[in-house]
């Protein structure tokens, strides 16, 4: 019988990066009162470069409903950006808040290190900052006007001027 032997070569230059890149902070919209057109914009920062496909989003909750901030732009860095422009429906008193504290992903987008196929750690629950002063469409007057015209039930013409009742 014939013996093979297999010596492994030495690759002391060759490395493995089993690093998972990782979110180490998150900026939000500064303290104020927004409204209909403003942009949210919040920064997700990981501790390296990161390639982006697809479109990621933010599940930002206010008290009209949840809304998303997508993806902007930041590929290829180790800062991701993600906004939501107000739409004249959008309120929120109490102040905003995260619905979920993950980077959601379309069905095939990934966040991954731009060094390695590495997925990066979506989870930025550590960072979450309060929001509690970041407020929605609070001032905007609402405006009822009322218009009548009185009639006499006796004639077919009115009896006055037309009366407007506002309240703002």
């Amino acid at each position: 019988p014939v013996q093979l032997q297999f010596s492994a070569p030495l690759t002391p230059q060759v490395q493995v990066d089993s690093r998972v890149p990782e979110v180490i902070s998150l900026s939000s919209p500064p303290a104020g009162k927004y409204i209909t057109d403003q942009e949210f914009k919040f920064t997700i920062n990981f501790s390296e470069s990161v390639v982006v496909t697809d479109s990621p989003k933010l599940l930002i909750k206010l008290s009209s409903g949840v809304v998303f901030a997508h993806y902007e732009s930041g590929s290829t860095s180790s800062s991701l950006i993600f906004s939501y422009t107000l739409k004249e429906d959008d309120n929120d008193s109490d102040g905003i808040e995260f619905s979920s504290p993950f980077i959601e992903l379309g069905d095939l987008g990934e966040i991954r290190s731009i060094t390695t196929t590495n997925n990066a750690q979506l989870n930025f629950a550590e960072f979450e900052p309060s929001m509690n002063d970041v407020k929605v469409n609070t001032d905007q007057a609402s405006q009822i006007v009322i218009t009548t015209q009185p009639l006499n039930s006796f004639a077919s013409h009115p009896l006055s001027q037309a009366i407007t009742s506002q309240l703002s």
